[in-house]
């Protein structure tokens, strides 16, 4: 038998008998190999890459932190378990201010002398930089979130409803609650204009025009966090994706890198300086910086922590904090690092919540896999003729 008539034979064979179980594994294995030598490409790292200090809270190491705010690169709080602190010297040294057995939760920082705080049931004040505090009782229960747009106007939120004031505190008007009262419905963030209120939850994003009267669901996304730096523009931080707000829509991003913590994807805040420069902290990755607006991003190296609350002084002075007592620096903060890629949003129900199927490597693969299709359907035409 001639060598060309025993080729021939052993084609008809495969082709014959073995061609189906070829072609699927064929397809699954150019599927992979080309999926995930794209990733692998693109996941580079972009410089200069941010620094970040970790940044020792003496008596505090187990201490979880829910809010850290600075006004200024010396002068700044954070609000914990308990405890609400100040440093006047770049977070050097820390100093308790307010000390009692319930949760500190949010921070609102009007200037550098007008400060607000809660608790769960209790409201305090400061005008004279946190030297001293005055406490009050509102009747307002569970308060998780606070924020203050001037000396005057101020929003709180919680498990038990809101309420609004437009007098500095002096009196407070109960707004209608668009939430269910329950645990897993309170606020996870409130933003404040001079005509609109926006409280974000696990249910979603509600906007009031009419100072709490009514409000609409404009954003049916459980979110986390909410920054807006004007009533046009934008973002929220959901669980596991980012949506960016343009004048009356919201449009969400998937993005994907390499697993580089342990911890699962859990997005919590999220703050922007202008249009362009953002951060966001959760974990997996724990810290992530945009410098387009939130249409791509890159994980800043920072170590396997779940991080809370994110602070921004300045376009390169930042601070986050978070769980045990994890409380940290840069004056890096528009350093670049991993590049995330763009990523399919709807295959987070196939997959844990961290991991995205993206874009690019995606139809790479699916080209490659198309192209190994092709290839072997004809070569199986050939040798049957």
């Amino acid at each position: 038998m001639s060598q060309t008539e025993r080729r021939s034979r052993t084609f008809e064979w495969v082709f014959s008998g073995y061609f189906p179980c070829i072609l699927i594994f064929g397809i699954i294995l150019t599927f992979l190999i080309s999926f995930n030598s794209t990733v692998y490409v693109m996941s580079e790292i972009d410089r200069p890459v941010a620094e970040w200090e970790l940044v020792a809270v003496t008596g505090y190491e187990d201490t979880w932190f829910r809010d850290v705010e600075f006004v200024n690169s010396t002068h700044g709080w954070l609000a914990g378990e308990g405890i609400l602190l100040r440093s006047t010297d770049g977070g050097s040294s820390w100093h308790s201010q307010l000390e009692t057995r319930w949760f500190f939760w949010c921070i609102s920082i009007v200037s550098s002398s007008d400060l607000w705080a809660i608790t769960n049931s209790k409201l305090y004040h400061s005008i004279n930089g946190g030297d001293s505090w005055n406490n009050s009782i509102i009747g307002l229960d569970s308060m998780k979130k606070i924020v203050f747009l001037n000396s005057s106007f101020g929003f709180i939120g919680g498990n038990d409803g809101f309420v609004l004031t437009t007098d500095g505190g002096i009196s407070w008007t109960l707004l209608t609650n668009p939430l269910d009262e329950t645990d897993s419905t309170y606020p996870t963030d409130l933003q404040l204009t001079e005509s609109e209120l926006r409280i974000s939850s696990y249910d979603g994003i509600y906007r009031s025009t009419d100072l709490g009267t009514s409000w609409e669901l404009e954003c049916n996304r459980s979110t986390t966090g909410l920054d807006l730096i004007n009533e046009t523009y934008g973002w929220a931080a959901h669980p596991t994706t980012v949506s960016d707000f343009d004048v009356r829509n919201w449009n969400e991003h998937a993005f994907f890198g390499p697993q580089t913590n342990t911890r699962s994807r859990k997005f919590n805040d999220i703050q922007f300086i202008d249009q362009n420069h953002g951060w966001l902290v959760g974990s997996g990755p724990s810290i992530s910086y945009s410098r387009d607006g939130g249409r791509s991003w890159y994980e800043q190296d920072f170590e396997d922590a779940y991080l809370i609350s994110v602070s921004v002084v300045n376009a390169s002075y930042c601070w986050v904090a978070g769980a045990d007592g994890v409380v940290a620096r840069t004056n890096s903060g528009n350093g670049l690092g991993l590049k995330q890629l763009e990523g399919i949003r709807f295959s987070l129900g196939f997959t844990q919540s961290w991991q995205l199927f993206p874009t690019i490597p995606l139809f790479i693969a699916g080209l490659s896999s198309l192209v190994f299709v092709t290839v072997a359907f004809y070569l199986k035409r050939r040798y049957e003729h």
